[in-house]
């Protein structure tokens, strides 16, 4: 199944064409709640509007360093809202043991890295991406985390605001820039750590940058997808949900509304 961001870039490069969203990726709006009208709607900080604020900012330039290392099909992504009760119909029917999600005729379909490359596009390479822990005993990866930091000039942690602002007012599209970029795109769109905070563990999948799209990206999707609602359900269900949301809700569209 083709995703939604290839329909578009057949039609040209950034370079020729008008951008606009996909036609599918329109009826990802916050009145396709069906069929989720007494759900509640879940919260979270995961906010594709303050990623694609970043996107529309970008030139060719930028778009050719995604393309090289896989996560051009991010570049069209235009939603910028959320269907919460979807969100939380969708959270709440998926089970983080068996990946399945079950619909309202008891039919069920299984979320797979294979399902976020169709619809999403990102890379599923072969290597797993791996996150830096409080326990890492690792001087390199330190080293590279406080070199990656010395560009931002704050102290403390580096909060998301700061890095969209910093990658909207550098045109660059050096090594450095892939590495943001994917810096904000984890912390926005796949794993947030419930914070204001940059999701900096990412950093250690990130130091050869010419292996990035050789990582699977999709697999780590699907493994934040589960952690985070079984920790969401284990607290409640009325914290913040810090998993891949807008993934989830686009795996949805295209293996069940698109296929009815």
């Amino acid at each position: 199944m083709q995703n939604y961001f290839q329909l578009l870039k057949r039609k040209g490069d950034p370079g020729t064409v008008t951008r606009r969203s996909s036609p599918r990726l329109n009826n990802l709006s916050p009145t396709v709640d069906d069929p989720t009208p007494m759900f509640s709607r879940i919260t979270t900080r995961m906010s594709p509007k303050s990623f694609v604020d970043v996107i529309r900012h970008l030139d060719y330039n930028q778009w050719c360093a995604l393309e090289e290392i896989g996560f051009s099909s991010l570049f069209w992504l235009r939603v910028t809202r959320l269907p919460l009760r979807l969100g939380y119909w969708l959270i709440e029917n998926y089970n983080p043991y068996s990946d399945f999600i079950i619909l309202p005729d008891k039919q069920r379909f299984r979320v797979s890295a294979s399902c976020i490359h169709d619809a999403v596009g990102l890379p599923i390479g072969g290597k797993p991406v791996l996150l830096s822990c409080c326990s890492d005993e690792d001087a390199e990866c330190d080293a590279f985390y406080a070199h990656w930091k010395a560009q931002f000039h704050v102290d403390g942690q580096v909060d998301i605001k700061t890095l969209a602002e910093h990658i909207i007012c550098h045109d660059d599209y050096s090594d450095q820039f892939k590495i943001n970029f994917m810096v904000l795109a984890v912390s926005l769109l796949m794993r947030n750590n419930q914070k204001p905070f940059v999701n900096h563990h990412v950093l250690k999948s990130l130091r050869n940058v010419s292996a990035i799209g050789q990582l699977d990206w999709c697999q780590f999707v699907i493994e934040s997808l589960r952690s985070n609602t079984k920790d969401w359900v284990k607290k409640g269900k009325k914290n913040h949900f810090g998993g891949p949301l807008l993934f989830l809700m686009l795996v949805y569209v295209d293996r069940v509304v698109h296929e009815k």
